[in-house]
């Protein structure tokens, strides 16, 4: 039987949205090879490890890491995942880490509701949501996170998880030059998802947060422009009324990666 969270958030008529955002955080976007790379997973929108929060493996549903296109599982046949990802450098390249959790199913009022799609970029689909008064949303959530030993070579960076919900990057960051547009592509089991709402948070060597969004076009793409070095989260979302078990879907996904100025 499918395991399923549940989470009750039923927030009060002025409360916050209080939206499930989740990334992958690698100790080191850039090891050795022969090292070993811990990856975490973390809940909260500050894209610090100090302010946000852990969160528990038993989270996970299923973990890979690619270095080419087969997929090597983090989990051991008796379902067990170590307290960290541990992902072995065995040679040098590209390594994208993908992790999907266990669903969590949110009951939410009609003003928190209104308000969470509304800062999501779904103010449309809250307005037809009905006149209830308590609705429940169920958050689908997969994680990536694109590290490297040594070199920047390979292209793990583009794999598709057949995800029902995912971020593919269309170029290799860690070769990309400053002020260049990475194509981000977002997919429903390989599909294109046209009008997902994407943000991107930077965080500059300095420590600064930077924050941006936009639309996916109708071939399920977005244009990021790489204008600091530091590191990078994209997010995508996207809301549908569900068919089953739910009010809503909400399909969540996340991208993290290192971006240094290769024109230099």
């Amino acid at each position: 039987m499918k395991q399923i969270y549940i989470t009750i958030l039923v927030a009060l008529l002025f409360g916050s949205a209080q939206a499930q955002e989740y990334y992958l955080r690698p100790k080191a976007f850039a090891l050795k090879v022969k090292e070993t790379l811990d990856v975490e997973v973390y809940r909260g929108n500050k894209f610090d490890s100090a302010e946000d929060q852990k969160v528990e493996n038993a989270r996970i549903k299923s973990a890979n890491y690619y270095q080419g296109s087969k997929p090597e599982s983090l989990i051991d046949s008796a379902g067990v995942v170590k307290s960290s990802l541990s992902v072995p450098y065995k040679s040098s390249g590209l390594y994208l880490t993908s992790v999907e959790l266990f669903n969590s199913v949110e009951q939410k009022s009609r003003t928190s509701l209104n308000n969470q799609f509304s800062e999501e970029g779904f103010a449309e689909v809250a307005d037809k949501a009905g006149m209830k008064q308590l609705f429940s949303v169920n958050n689908h959530y997969s994680l990536k996170t694109l590290t490297l030993a040594e070199k920047p070579s390979g292209n793990p960076y583009e794999a598709k998880t057949d995800s029902e919900f995912e971020i593919v990057l269309l170029q290799n960051p860690y070769k990309m030059k400053y002020g260049e547009d990475i194509i981000v592509q977002v997919l429903s089991k390989g599909e294109p998802v046209k009008k997902a709402y994407v943000s991107v948070t930077t965080k500059a060597l300095t420590g600064s947060l930077f924050a941006s969004s936009q639309v996916t076009d109708d071939d399920g793409k977005a244009y990021v422009k790489l204008n600091r070095a530091g590191e990078w989260l994209i997010k995508a979302i996207n809301i549908v009324p569900a068919e089953k078990s739910a009010d809503f879907d909400r399909w969540f996904s996340s991208y993290s990666f290192s971006f240094l100025n290769n024109n230099k």
